[in-house]
């Protein structure tokens, strides 16, 4: 049996949560087939790691439910969110025993989703509009592709290409107009984050791609900017990041789960535990991902 396509690409970076390669998936797939089957895979990954885990699993969600419940004092409202959240608790035996076809419109939706973050992050490149601008534009295009060939390659290979990436991306923000690009500093942020493991440069570049992108890719950057300030354990500006992100595209529950990890990790359990509950409820996938997260069980 032939090895999965994804296997060989990302060899060099496992993934620990869907953020990890939500990037290069979208870029290296052929179309959305191949991305649900990417999340098919993982997510059967994430529930066979909870299985093996059951008893640390019983354990976690036991002390997650005496956390929750120790906020009941707090305010009728956390009290309801408990409630809400221990709903998604109590069922989630069925989703880990196999009701794989009750998550499955909500893996669809992620991979529709990642299918057109591809072309909607090369159409910001158009914003370049200048007389100069053929020459900005064909670096810019050049360090796409070396960036797509090495996301899809290993070993020296990859290191060349992303190196080569990364030197025709600081061409064009060396240029007046290029540094207007966002697609420019979300492709440095993300070698800075992934290749070059500096989760300073990555924050400040994601930072500039935030700033001048709009819609969609602007969450896109927002989003990567909030997990590089959780990787730095700048939880507050994480949560920040998120709120800008969920002002762009309201709802996203890929948004919603992130803060709530982000909330919890900052010491906010009840707000983190309605944020989960709001996205438990529009992806159920997303109560088996929950219990290999530290955030939430710990």
């Amino acid at each position: 049996m032939s090895a999965p396509w994804w296997e060989h690409a990302l060899a060099a970076t496992p993934a620990i949560r869907e953020i990890d390669n939500h990037y290069q998936i979208a870029r290296i797939a052929r179309d959305v087939g191949q991305i649900q089957d990417y999340h098919a895979a993982w997510f059967e990954q994430a529930r066979a790691d909870a299985g093996r885990n059951v008893l640390a699993v019983t354990d976690s969600l036991d002390s997650l439910r005496e956390t929750a419940s120790g906020l009941v004092a707090t305010s009728a409202a956390t009290a309801q969110q408990i409630e809400y959240v221990n709903e998604h608790l109590a069922g989630m035996e069925d989703t880990l025993s196999g009701g794989f076809a009750a998550v499955a419109g909500g893996l669809a939706a992620l991979s529709v989703q990642m299918a057109r973050l591809s072309a909607q992050m090369a159409e910001i490149a158009d914003l370049l509009a200048n007389p100069h601008r053929t020459e900005t534009e064909e670096l810019l295009k050049a360090a796409e592709q070396a960036l797509q060939s090495g996301m899809r390659s290993q070993g020296k290979v990859r290191a060349a290409e992303f190196r080569d990436a990364m030197s025709l991306i600081r061409e064009v923000l060396r240029d007046p107009i290029g540094q207007r690009n966002p697609a420019a500093w979300f492709h440095r942020g993300w070698l800075e984050w992934k290749d070059l493991d500096s989760m300073e440069r990555a924050e400040g570049s994601f930072f500039h791609a935030a700033r001048l992108a709009r819609a969609q890719p602007r969450a896109l950057a927002l989003r990567h900017l909030a997990h590089v300030r959780y990787l730095r354990r700048d939880f507050p500006g994480a949560v920040t990041a998120i709120h800008e992100a969920l002002e762009v595209t309201p709802g996203r529950p890929e948004l919603l789960y992130d803060g709530a990890r982000f909330l919890c990790a900052s010491g906010d359990r009840a707000a983190g535990l309605d944020w989960l509950g709001r996205s438990l409820d529009m992806w159920p996938f997303l109560s088996v991902i929950m219990l290999t997260e530290p955030d939430f069980v710990q």
